[in-house]
């Protein structure tokens, strides 16, 4: 972060000197042209609080940021806590305090100003703007059932479960009100796959085509895509990715879709594959990976204009070199498409 302010400062007085003599300024109207022109660039690394065991982010209106924090450490600080930020100044604050209960997936909705986040046992529904706590939805055992990630559409909002082969939908209206009970649904074409080493997590991250008739949902555990039609008794398809075998895409977290182009954030891999897909979703091309020195294990990815901001995680440093998240400042990475 230091050597990213000082090439940006360097590089402006290179130009500055370029019509004015630097002798000629008093020292204090040099040091302020510095800081203005510091402060104008937006950050490519944004730093949470200590201790704010980073797992889902969403953006919302204009510069908004969100993320939440999920519980490793023994003694979590941040539980459960929502931490909203402005991507302009990388500047932020805990908009939603800690209740002890972790949080997972988190998305916006802008018909409503509201966010969606995951929580083991369901959902709550918070006001993007004061924080307030809106809805609070129970629809699974959290002692079987992990509720990690979940999408809003035009008629729902949908929550994957990664403990077993299902969905759930909160139905909304077309103004993004709730328009019904909370539905289960099983994907019986889903492979699950049990494997200790990865704590039993298979379905992660979840995105909807911008119509919303077809999600995709990954399986983190074997690597491989799916797509469910939502208009068609939610009949499940592996995605085939022609130049790619599923197993390239193992350790997928949290996902992004552009239009046709599909994002896997793979945490341990620490990576964001990129997919094109074809018009129906069923079929796609490996196109590259996206790499950065600063990831650490990133779980979930936003986009905003030509970036994607990943949030790590640091799952390494946790489950591996048994260091205590609540120690660690995680960060926000922010990479080119």
């Amino acid at each position: 972060m230091k050597h990213y302010h000082f090439l940006t400062i360097c590089a402006f007085l290179l130009t500055f000197s370029a019509c004015y003599d630097a002798n000629d300024m008093e020292p204090q109207a040099r040091e302020t042209i510095q800081k203005i022109e510091t402060r104008s660039t937006p950050p490519t690394l944004i730093s949470l609080p200590t201790g704010f065991e980073a797992e889902g982010i969403e953006i919302g209106q204009g510069n908004d940021v969100y993320a939440t924090s999920i519980a490793y450490s023994p003694a979590p600080i941040f539980a459960g806590a929502i931490w909203k930020g402005d991507l302009s100044t990388g500047e932020g604050d805990i908009l939603v305090p800690p209740s002890g209960v972790p949080s997972g997936g988190i998305k916006f909705d802008e018909r409503t100003n509201r966010l969606y986040v995951c929580k083991p046992y369901g959902a709550q529904v918070y006001n993007a703007e004061t924080g307030e706590l809106l809805n609070e939805y129970y629809f699974a055992d959290p002692t079987t059932s992990l509720v990690n990630d979940v999408v809003v559409t035009l008629r729902g909002a949908y929550f994957t479960d990664s403990f077993s082969a299902r969905i759930f939908k909160l139905p909304l209206d077309p103004n993004g009100q709730t328009d019904g009970d909370v539905e289960e649904i099983p994907l019986p074409d889903y492979e699950y796959v049990f494997d200790p080493e990865l704590f039993g997590i298979n379905m992660n991250g979840i995105v909807a085509s911008p119509n919303g008739k077809y999600l995709i949902v990954n399986n983190m555990t074997t690597g491989t895509l799916y797509r469910i039609d939502t208009e068609n008794d939610y009949t499940t398809v592996a995605i085939e990715v022609s130049n790619q075998d599923d197993v390239y895409f193992q350790y997928g977290d949290g996902l992004l879709l552009d239009d046709e182009t599909l994002y896997v954030c793979q945490n341990f891999a620490n990576k964001i594959a990129v997919i094109d897909l074809d018009s129906n979703m069923e079929t796609g091309e490996f196109v590259k990976d996206i790499v950065s020195g600063a990831f650490q294990e990133p779980a979930t990815i936003a986009d905003k204009g030509g970036f994607i901001y990943a949030v790590n995680a640091y799952f390494f440093d946790t489950f591996f070199l048994g260091i205590d998240p609540a120690t660690q400042t995680m960060e926000i990475v922010k990479v080119s498409k």
